[in-house]
């Protein structure tokens, strides 16, 4: 019984990884078309917040939503490609955190960039939204093939 009981556990915090891990990939992948903003914000807390190497850039939803979209105005070329994933849960504390490994394109002088984004997620009311994102650059200076 207390066998079932743990599998019963583990498969409800892998459904819970799998959720929220595509939600974040989602919501990263969005960028590539400047997709509104109505499915998406429906994952991300009221008082999200994110930084990008150590430094805050934005301290709100809709802040956020609003920089990221003048931003990617000035980018044109940009794409933004998923290249892994991984996630870890704590069903009981309603606490999430999603890793997303990436490429982004379109840049910048034709170069390529590595990244992460860790994703803070949160239970509220029943729902998991994403809290606070941490973006980090990796080396850039990869030629586009």
């Amino acid at each position: 019984m207390r066998k079932e009981k743990q599998q019963e556990a583990e498969d409800c915090n892998a459904a819970v990884r799998n959720h929220i891990e595509a939600r974040a990939i989602m919501m990263l992948e969005r960028c590539n078309n400047l997709v509104g903003d109505k499915g998406t914000i429906a994952y991300v807390a009221p008082s999200f917040r994110a930084t990008h190497d150590g430094l805050p850039t934005a301290k709100c939803r809709r802040h956020f939503i609003d920089s990221l979209k003048r931003h990617l105005k000035t980018m044109p070329d940009f794409h933004l490609e998923v290249l892994n994933s991984s996630s870890e849960v704590d069903e009981e504390r309603g606490k999430g955190t999603v890793f997303v490994f990436f490429r982004l394109t379109g840049v910048g002088n034709h170069l390529e960039r590595e990244s992460v984004a860790v994703m803070q997620w949160e239970k509220r009311h029943g729902e998991w939204l994403c809290i606070k994102h941490e973006g980090m650059r990796g080396p850039s200076g990869f030629p586009n093939s």
